[in-house]
């Protein structure tokens, strides 16, 4: 995590590149899936969309 982070930050408009941070990585084995099952797709043939809103 940055040292300066802020999650405040990045919902406000404008540049965060200073606080945002730049990944998370999960472990899918430890995720509750609740019944559901993962999906059979590749993570380099994945695309993960983030709207902000």
């Amino acid at each position: 995590m940055p040292l300066r982070y802020c999650r405040e930050a990045a919902a406000r408009p404008g540049d965060d590149a200073a606080t945002a941070m730049k990944s998370v990585v999960a472990d899918p084995t430890a995720y509750d899936w609740e019944g559901d099952e993962p999906l059979r797709q590749p993570a380099a043939r994945t695309i993960i969309h983030e709207r902000q809103t």
